[in-house]
């Protein structure tokens, strides 16, 4: 039961911490660090054709999220933790 509550804990602070720089960004849409605009294109090294403003904001949406969704899912795994050791006592 510790393992899972463990488990539980580093899922959700993995889930965060992974996409800790959309849920800080200050920008609604940013490319390499910089606000971008409906109309502009991100290019980047490897992407053929860069990606639109829209699949951007699309894909910022869903790793904005999946970070805040980290934190309840790592307060149970402390939650679970806090328990157990309590128990054990």
């Amino acid at each position: 039961m510790r393992i899972l509550a463990f488990l539980v804990l580093v899922v959700g602070l993995t889930m965060f911490m992974m996409n800790s720089g959309v849920v800080f960004s200050g920008h609604a849409v940013d490319c390499d660090g910089s606000a971008m605009h409906p109309g502009q294109r991100c290019q980047y090294a490897g992407a053929a054709g860069g990606r639109t403003y829209r699949e951007m904001a699309e894909e910022n949406a869903h790793d904005r999220v999946v970070g805040y969704a980290g934190i309840p899912v790592f307060a149970v795994g402390l939650a679970g933790l806090i328990a157990l050791e309590r128990r054990r006592r």
